[in-house]
């Protein structure tokens, strides 16, 4: 679980689950079966063991992204899934969904040269696409422009500047996907670099600055286009009409870009058909990150691999007990399994995958997440986002039957809720839920094992492991066969949005 500040959340990883993400995208068919009565939960405690025995042992070196460990993993998994009768998406002859992740260093320097006036990075300009440029060129300045009109336009040997957004759109969330489709064009009609006029009250720059501003691991959204895409800090208009003022006049932007490198990833997703033809288009995402912090001996100590027995383990376990008991027994509503990459370095598998939807984002009736740091509490369950859906009542019912209780976040000042695979699905507006191991807050039990390298299989009570991976399967059990689509309880804060994607 990622617990640190994940600016994402808020800000601009929103913008591509639009109604473009959905464009093309076909309905999964289902052929007629008789529905079925939920079926007896039967976890087995040995194969819960192997499950995390073998994900959180050195051999896999702590599953970092990018690393040969990650990619034994996501093997197992598969081999999991194929074992359990679970079928690979219709479409695909696969399991694992490619995440184009790069590895990017901030540029080295960048300056842009206009009248008088010298702009410097940081403090003036933020890089988002990175490609070396020192030259001299006319400045053309479009205001707020589309796309499609900077395609009308003869931009040969010219550094363009235009307005962040457009006149139709003014969230800033949206801002970056307009920026690329602008660089595109640019590029297409020969132009040498696109510099845009940045500001919106809802995100100050110095906010954006530190989310697109450093380097680390990213999926990689760049335009196709090599030229440079600059963002200019422009808050109170005063740049604005130095560019207009300029226009025409000669000007100079140099760029030295950092390195950059492509990091193998993969989500790996499998699929179970429903027994209810009727609900075939109100699919449960059901989910966990399977990824977790790697080698790392920076931190000392005699142990350098973060075996991630508990984070997140216990949800892989829990994903893969969930395939085998619906490969065997499916629900009413079809099942999309998840396992996630790249959670630790802020939520980049499932944001890809919605992002990037192989299915229509309309036809997710759920998701239901399973992850967390640890145990402290072995008669419970802790649900992050206790209450937000209509769902509860018969998950709580359900995880009750089988002797464990759901109990709601006992931290809830923290916003957990965020800092999991569930909020790329809700703050979308896609109803979710994560269901963590029971916890009763960051007790020294708890932090003791928490992104450690202590975090290894030793230790474990397999008993409550076992508990925990039935209660989750129960839950599963629960929102698949619900009479009524599950949705967000009155009045919560991510209605709308739900209500404005299905309408989109």
């Amino acid at each position: 679980m990622r617990f640190t500040t994940i600016l994402a959340s808020c800000l601009l990883l929103a913008c591509s689950a639009t109604k473009e993400a959905s464009k093309g995208k076909q309905p999964l068919a289902a052929t007629v079966q008789t529905p079925t009565l939920p079926a007896a939960i039967n976890v087995s405690q040995s194969e819960v063991s192997k499950d995390i025995r073998y994900l959180a042992s050195d051999e896999l070196g702590g599953r970092g992204t990018g690393s040969p460990g990650i990619e034994k993993a996501a093997t197992y998994i598969s081999e999991v899934f194929a074992e359990a009768s679970v079928s690979t998406l219709p479409g695909s002859n696969q399991y694992a969904q490619k995440v184009p992740l790069v590895e990017q260093s901030v540029a080295e320097s960048a300056t842009f040269q206009v009248a008088d006036k010298t702009y410097v990075i940081e403090k003036d300009l933020l890089v988002l696409s990175q490609s070396t440029i020192d030259q001299s060129a006319p400045l053309k300045f479009f205001g707020e422009v589309t796309a499609a009109e900077l395609l009308q336009e003869n931009l040969e040997g010219a550094i363009v500047v235009t307005i962040a957004g457009s006149k139709e759109e003014g969230d800033p969330r949206a801002f970056y996907k307009l920026a690329l489709d602008k660089q595109k064009a640019v590029a297409a009609k020969g132009g040498l670099a696109l510099i845009e006029l940045y500001r919106s009250p809802r995100a100050p720059f110095s906010q954006i600055y530190r989310f697109f501003g450093k380097g680390g691991l990213k999926i990689d959204k760049s335009s196709g286009a090599t030229i440079p895409l600059l963002w200019l800090n422009d808050p109170k208009g005063s740049n604005l009409q130095v560019m207009d003022e300029s226009a025409g006049t000669a000007v100079k932007l140099s760029l030295k870009p950092g390195t950059k490198k492509v990091v193998p990833a993969n989500n790996i997703l499998g699929y179970i058909q429903g027994t209810d033809p009727t609900l075939a288009q109100e699919i449960v995402v059901i989910s966990a990150h399977y990824d977790h912090l790697g080698i790392d001996g920076s931190r000392g100590g005699v142990d350098s691999i973060f075996n991630g027995a508990r984070d997140n383990g216990l949800g892989t376990a829990a994903l893969l007990g969930v395939a085998r008991h619906f490969g065997a027994h499916p629900g009413r509503r079809p099942i999309l399994l998840a396992a996630w990459t790249a959670e630790e370095k802020g939520l980049l598998g499932s944001a890809y995958f919605v992002e990037s939807p192989i299915v229509p984002l309309k036809t997710i009736a759920y998701n239901l997440n399973f992850d967390g740091a640890g145990y402290d509490d072995t008669t419970s369950v802790t649900i992050n986002g206790y209450g937000r859906t209509t769902a509860q009542e018969g998950v709580d019912a359900a995880v009750s039957k089988v002797g464990i209780k759901p109990n709601p976040d006992p931290v809830p000042q923290m916003n957990l809720y965020q800092y999991s695979d569930n909020w790329s699905f809700a703050k979308i507006g896609i109803p979710a839920m994560n269901l963590a191991p029971g916890f009763t807050g960051f007790s020294p039990e708890l932090m003791k094992y928490y992104h450690q390298a202590g975090d290894h299989v030793d230790g474990l009570d397999f008993a409550y492991v076992t508990r925990y991976v039935t209660a989750a399967v129960a839950a599963s059990q629960a929102v698949v066969n619900l009479q009524d689509k599950p949705t967000w309880t009155a009045g919560d804060a991510l209605a709308p949005s739900s209500e404005k994607m299905q309408k989109e």
